[in-house]
């Protein structure tokens, strides 16, 4: 660290990291039957990618890179991405059961039914708070890096400058 004195970027990219250390234990699916489902207990690897999220994002601002730091709010936004596609999946797992179950005329109605049970138990949990704030963190403390810098320094484009 250049210096013992905390600046705002820092604190923002600490608090992100942290809470991107929180992201894969919270609730991201609450189910009537099962309970809460997390990104670990869902198995699709987004719980692991938080972590290394972390890791970076907690780097980034101990050294005060905090263009990388952007780049770590990005990647986190992407795995957040990819979590809500493997939500979706999970959502419309039991119509595809019931559907391959079932042959013939009753094949919608069964698939209508099981839609409904799924629709009415299967609920998203607060847990996709927690990740969106660390992003959030992680990308404001980014973008205040830059307002603090104060004025730009000239850029050198090759050749002699005295």
């Amino acid at each position: 660290m250049n210096s013992a004195r905390l600046d705002i970027s820092q604190i923002l990219g600490y608090a992100g990291a942290a809470l991107f250390v929180a992201s894969p234990w919270v609730p991201m699916l609450s189910v009537l039957l099962f309970g809460d489902i997390d990104f670990l207990a869902a198995g699709f690897g987004d719980g692991p990618l938080f972590l290394l999220i972390a890791a970076a994002t907690f780097y980034f601002a101990y050294a005060r890179h905090y263009r990388a730091m952007a780049w770590s709010a990005a990647a986190g936004a992407a795995v957040l991405a990819l979590s809500f596609y493997h939500v979706s999946l999970l959502l419309k797992l039991p119509s595809r059961a019931a559907g391959s179950v079932t042959s013939g005329l009753l094949a919608p109605v069964v698939a209508a039914a099981t839609d409904w049970v799924a629709s009415n138990t299967i609920h998203y949990g607060w847990g996709w708070a927690i990740p969106i704030a660390a992003v959030g963190c992680a990308a404001i403390g980014s973008l205040t890096a830059e307002s603090q810098s104060g004025t730009p320094k000239p850029v050198r484009r090759g050749g002699f400058v005295p």
